[in-house]
């Protein structure tokens, strides 16, 4: 029963550690971009012949994201 008793106590506050530690965690929100498709995200958006003509028009239109 002397064994238990620690090893409670290191759970519990291991246990109240991680629900500190997660619920303080607070998820910046996205930078302005292109709209996303669910799963895929942007991948039909990306260009694929010259890309610096679509880079440079979200930048005019995003603003400088770095």
């Amino acid at each position: 029963m002397a064994h238990i008793l620690p090893l409670a106590i290191l759970i519990v506050l291991f246990g109240l550690t991680l629900f500190v530690w997660f619920s303080g965690r607070k998820q910046l929100p996205y930078p302005p971009g292109p709209k996303r498709l669910p799963i895929v995200g942007n991948l039909f958006g990306m260009p694929s012949e010259e890309e610096w003509v679509t880079y440079r028009k979200w930048s005019d239109e995003f603003g400088m994201i770095l």
